[in-house]
């Protein structure tokens, strides 16, 4: 949006394309109001003319003749913009602003006005791929037009025209292609002229984030307007301008849907409302045109969006309305299309009479116009609802004024004409004295306020301003229908429509005054004829037709006048008036109110009017109540609410004749009770399959239930119950114990595992049913096997187990500080229920006694278990060699790990041989026993251990020997062998590391590795016999 500011004014035409370079990415918001220079050069005016631009006649300006705010805006012009009117041409011409937006939605606004007279504004967002142009002596549409044209929020269709008054045209673009993009303006003209031309202002692009702020409705209440508006922003900015004054008002930072604004006088606004969000992001600015804030009387006849309106046709005759269509049709008071509208210019004119008739009469700050000057046997209706208050407003009030084309060859049924028509509350029709029916006549011109204007042969007749009252005094207290309707000639040919204002009047004789302040005149009311005559005297005797009546302070006649319709003579109601003093009385009665849980009062006026003669039976004229609570009211009898809390009031009543001329009070206090909603909260608990009576109904359901009783105040006494429901409850629990313990369920004593169940009472005394899933575990009982021997060159050795009772879960294996030395590492072993052990022996590992390992388990409820194992590590088997088939041999020092030995003793499958008592088992007569196992029991000379090797196996050495099997690195290994064969050495990994021959019956010597570690000697002999043995270097 734009703020007014105050140039220098200027032209810009631009003939040509400006820019050719990409298009600009703009940033968003984008706002163009023409009041920027450098933005407006952005725009190119008149695009790619097909014709030299000399014979265009109307083209685009930027310029100062019309503006919506501010100074300039964007318009059609072919004056060289000096106004914004076109003149006969057939040409197409277009505006455009070139640029590119990022992927998305966005709210896209601007204001325009263009004439209805065979042309047609169109807004679209074209690719800068597609090739456009302007044209000249063509009136034909673009091809292109109805793929980009743009629709509007609103109407289905792509054309704006038809205003002639600023308004709003809204939509949303939706960027889905990253492109350059044109917003093209394009004017088309079908060789017509008139004003305005096409006119664009105050275009905005928004973001969508933030919500459009809508539903801007606006109340006067005395000196202060109250806006309202939906919306869901955190705060608003409003900017406002009345329709006469050229300034602008802003009100930023509103944090509610709702502004109060002090001093606006009765007129036509223009709003705009933006909304901003929390997070910063603004709405794009949302107008509200052509705002009527005034102070509504009687009648809300400017309130065309609450009335009924239609349209129809009088084809039949000028007093028949067909193909009814409701509907307010209005695109602004100055449009010809305009069926149903509002005229506030205080200075326009009606352009059909010569300029000759106000189109708002004097006195009132609007009028509605009802029906147009187009022809085609059009018909326009306006209905109005209206409750008639005899007190205050008794005579409706009716100002017209009509512009009627007269055929003068039509038959006066097919005339246009102007109807007024009321109606009861059950649709019928009320009698002739509340109708009025204004048709166009020749005689009438000169008389009444009718003119005529045009030529002779179909003469345009105007009434000027004319009022007309019509008494609905009978009426009182009902809601009456209002209806109101403009024909054409039912031919065709000529138009009829009519510019009205409604009011009220109190239908009583004014100028009556009271007290000392004598009356010199009775004034009776407008809008009438009037015959005036003395009530008592000569009654028949007319004496004054006019609407004021001059009397003589002193005279003391009553006076009656018929107060006479001017459209029907028949039609007529009598008032009554006298000058003799009158003097008001006040005086009230009340009483309490308590329907509906508020304390109310209920006033009751009985003041009177009391003159030298007694009371005259007529209430006074008016009254000014003070409640002692701050408010204050003019009604007769009203009815006032005062707080709940009641108290004592002092309350005043004035009753007054005059306006106030004359006046007396009285003063009265009155005591009123304290009222209101109680709330009582009460909370109970019941057990599943009980129930509660709430005053009949009947409760078996956890939840808040409510009951309301009514007191005598009529208030609500509001019963809150809580109940809440205990369910017999269902608990299950699983637990252990061990075997020599005694679990206590209930009253019972359990020792055995199983599922047990128990009913105890629970809370609020309900059943509730525990479940037990008992599980009795056994101490751990374990027992352990290790093997005969544990020899040192093996890797690992297994302890089998068995679990006999209990439960066996994870098993801590910790060494004693001789096994740690050695290298062994304490672990945790998870039982998998394969009943054995693998533990790892160290690879270097020295063959001892002294080794234990302490086994720790969880116990559960047993208390704790371990169990403590010793082991020893015996020498290898290959410790001992076999020499042939007769005789074993202990290695020396240098092959057995370095080890000297005292004292052998030989076994067989675990019996001692006697005798065998030196380092070597030499049996010539007997052979080496192949399915026996041979070990021996060494005494080390260094600790004196005792300690066996492992047992051997007896091969067949009459074809193989290989010794030693374990030796210090770069060390000979000897093999002995009956076949010739090649031998081949290979690491743990399985990579070989050296290969050769071998020799029958000779002492091969194979060389180890440098390096540490178990070696695989593999042996093939030419007998095909395949033998292979381990080798440890260390």
């Amino acid at each position: 949006m734009k703020k007014l500011h105050f140039v220098i004014l200027f032209v810009l035409l631009l003939s040509t394309v400006l820019n050719h370079g990409n298009a600009q990415q703009i940033s968003i918001p984008y706002t163009c109001g023409f009041e920027d220079a450098t933005e407006n050069a952005n725009w190119t005016l008149n695009a790619n003319p097909r014709q030299p631009i000399s014979t265009f006649t109307n083209l685009w300006y930027i310029g100062t003749a019309t503006a919506s705010q501010g100074e300039n805006s964007l318009y059609i012009s072919s004056d060289q913009g000096t106004t914004a009117s076109f003149t006969f041409a057939e040409n197409t011409v277009l505006a455009y602003r070139e640029f590119s937006l990022p992927i998305g939605t966005y709210d896209f606004s601007f204001d325009w006005k263009a004439s209805n007279t065979g042309v047609t504004l169109y807004c679209a967002l074209v690719p800068t791929t597609v090739t456009i142009y302007s044209y000249n002596n063509v009136s034909d549409l673009p091809t292109w037009l109805d793929t980009y044209a743009l629709t509007f929020e609103g109407s289905n269709a792509k054309e704006l025209r038809g205003a002639s008054s600023w308004t709003s045209a809204r939509c949303q673009l939706n960027i889905q292609t990253p492109q350059s993009y044109r917003l093209v303006f394009l004017w088309n003209n079908a060789n017509y002229e008139g004003k305005p031309g096409g006119c664009i202002d105050n275009i905005q692009i928004f973001g969508t984030s933030c919500g459009r702020p809508s539903d801007l409705s606006a109340k006067r209440n005395g000196n202060a307007v109250t806006l309202t508006w939906s919306g869901d922003a955190a705060y608003y900015n409003i900017r406002y301008q009345k329709s006469d004054d050229s300034n602008v008002y802003d009100v930023s930072s509103v944090n509610d849907t709702t502004l109060t604004l002090s001093g606006l006088s009765d007129g036509v606004y223009d709003f705009w409302i933006q909304g901003v969000c929390a997070d910063g992001e603004e709405s794009m600015w949302e107008c509200f045109s052509s705002v009527l804030i005034y102070e509504a009387l009687c009648i809300d006849f400017l309130n065309l969006d609450s009335a009924y309106c239609s349209t129809g046709t009088c084809l039949q005759s000028s007093m028949s309305y067909d193909n009814e269509i409701q509907g307010r049709v209005d695109f602004g008071y100055a449009s010809k299309m305009s069926r149903h509208t509002i005229h506030y210019m205080q200075d326009e004119y009606d352009a059909q009479t010569d300029f000759g008739l106000k189109t708002v009469p004097d006195g009132e700050f609007a009028s509605v116009r009802l029906g147009n000057w187009d022809t085609g046997a059009e018909a326009e209706r306006i209905r109005y609802n209206y409750t008639v208050n005899a007190d205050d407003a008794a005579v409706l009030l009716l100002k017209y004024a009509v512009v009627i084309e007269c055929p003068t060859n039509h038959p006066i049924t097919n005339q246009p004409r102007f109807l007024l028509e009321m109606f009861g509350e059950n649709g019928e029709k009320l009698d002739a004295c509340t109708s009025a029916d204004f048709s166009a006549r020749l005689d009438l011109v000169g008389q009444d306020g009718w003119h005529q204007v045009g030529p002779e042969t179909s003469p345009t007749l105007w009434k000027d301003w004319t009022t007309v009252g019509i008494n609905l005094q009978e009426y009182d207290g009902q809601t009456i229908t209002i209806q109101l309707t403009t024909f054409d000639c039912s031919q065709s040919g000529h138009f009829g429509y009519a510019y009205f204002t409604l009011g009220c009047d109190e239908g009583v004789v004014q100028g009556i005054n009271c007290g000392e302040y004598p009356t010199t005149q009775f004034i009776a009311p407008e809008g009438f004829n009037y015959s005036w005559r003395k009530k008592y005297v000569n009654r028949d005797e007319e004496i004054s037709t006019e609407q004021i009546l001059e009397v003589d302070p002193s005279d003391t006649t009553t006076y009656e006048v018929d107060v006479i319709y001017p459209t029907m003579a028949e039609c007529y109601f009598t008032l009554e008036a006298s000058a003799i003093p009158r003097f008001p009385v006040a005086s009230f009665e009340y009483e309490l109110v308590h329907d509906g849980c508020k304390n109310e009062v209920r006033f009751n006026n009985t003041s009177y009017i009391w003159t030298e003669n007694g009371i005259t039976g007529k209430p006074v004229e008016s009254v000014l109540w003070d409640f002692g609570n701050g408010q204050s009211s003019a009604l007769y009898s009203p009815t006032v609410q005062y707080p709940n809390e009641g108290g004592e009031y002092k309350i005043k009543l004035t009753a007054e004749l005059c306006d106030g001329l004359c006046w007396d009070d009285t003063v009265m206090t009155i005591v009123l009770p304290s009222v209101g909603d109680t709330l009582v909260k009460k909370q109970i608990e019941l057990c599943e399959q009980d129930t509660y009576d709430f005053f009949g109904n009947i409760i078996s359901e956890e939840g808040i239930y409510y009951d309301t009783l009514k007191t005598i105040y009529g208030c609500d006494s509001i019963i809150e119950l809580s109940v809440n429901m205990y369910s017999k409850s269902y608990t299950e629990i699983w637990d252990t114990i061990c075997a020599d313990s005694v679990y206590l369920f209930g009253d019972r004593y359990l020792t055995n595992t199983g599922d047990y169940r128990e009913t105890f009472v629970g809370h609020m005394g309900c059943d509730s049913v525990v479940d037990l899933h008992l599980i009795v575990t056994e101490p751990l009982v374990v027992t352990y096997e290790l093997p005969t021997y544990i020899c040192a060159d093996e890797p690992e050795f297994t302890l089998h187990y068995n679990t006999k009772k209990g439960i066996l879960n994870d098993i801590t294996i910790a060494f004693n500080a001789v096994a740690q030395e050695q290298g062994f590492q304490d672990f945790v072993f998870t039982n998998d229920e394969s009943g054995s052990i693998s533990i790892p022996i160290p690879s270097n590992v020295k063959p001892n006694t002294g080794y234990s390992m302490t086994l720790s388990a969880d116990n559960g409820y047993c208390g704790e278990y371990f169990v403590e194992i010793d082991f020893d590590i015996n020498y290898p088997a290959d410790i001992v060699t076999q020499k042939w088939d007769d005789a074993l041999a202990i290695y020396n020092s240098m092959y057995n790990g370095g080890y000297e030995f005292s004292a052998y003793e030989w076994y067989k499958d675990g019996q001692k041989i006697a005798g065998a008592s030196s380092p070597y088992l030499y049996l010539p007569d007997e052979k080496l026993d192949k399915e026996a196992l041979y070990n021996v029991l060494l005494t080390r000379v260094e600790d004196g251990v005792q300690l066996f090797s492992c047992p051997l196996a007896i091969i067949d050495k009459t074809s193989l020997s290989v010794y030693p099997t374990m030796l210090p690195p770069s060390e000979n290994v000897v093999v002995e062998t009956l076949e010739d064969g090649i031998f081949s050495l290979w690491d743990i990994m399985g990579v070989r590391v050296k290969t050769g021959e071998v020799k029958k019956k000779i002492a091969n010597t194979i060389t180890m590795p440098s390096s540490e570690g178990v070696y695989i000697l593999k042996l093939q002999l030419t007998d095909g016999s395949v033998y292979q043995t381990q080798i440890m270097v260390k």
